[in-house]
């Protein structure tokens, strides 16, 4: 059972800052589902997972907020929403399913598509986020899986298109 101090601090958060967005209150584990802003994606859960969050984005990616005390995560997790509501965030999934996001604006590799190589910067970046590592092996199997047929990528508001 998750802790109630935690999952309330968590909603009076979303009720705050995401009112306007109707977020609807769960039981057990699950602070909130915000409903999908259109048909190209599905629904975001939040859980409580022990001293912090995850993100749940329906048939795209799922994202953990947990490397800080509790009363951080809350504020993590929110300024994660903020930026991903204002389409700050490219979320991305392959057909293999996998799947991710990454800071638009901050993301120098990502200038549209194609994505030629090398792209590095932006492969580096998807990789500390989920390893806090890197290497060039891994590098490249990142850009491969960003410029494979088949992967998809949107913000929030609206699917981003790949030229033919």
């Amino acid at each position: 059972m998750p802790d109630p101090t935690l999952k309330d601090a968590m909603w009076r958060e979303l009720e705050r800052r995401f009112g306007d967005r109707d977020p609807e209150p769960c039981n057990d584990d699950v602070v909130a589902i915000f409903r999908p802003s259109g048909e190209h994606i599905g629904a975001l859960t939040i859980f409580v997972d022990g001293p912090g969050f995850i993100v749940d984005i329906e048939g795209w990616f799922h994202a953990h907020f947990d490397v800080d005390a509790p009363e951080a995560n809350v504020k993590d997790t929110a300024a994660y929403l903020d930026d991903l509501f204002a389409d700050r965030f490219v979320l991305f999934r392959s057909p293999s399913g996998v799947g991710g996001s990454f800071r638009r604006d901050t993301s120098p590799a990502f200038d549209g598509f194609p994505l030629p190589p090398p792209h590095a910067a932006l492969a580096r970046e998807l990789l500390d986020q989920v390893t806090g590592q890197t290497s060039e092996f891994f590098e490249q199997r990142v850009l491969d899986l960003l410029q494979a047929p088949g992967t998809e990528f949107t913000t929030w508001s609206s699917p981003i298109q790949r030229p033919a």
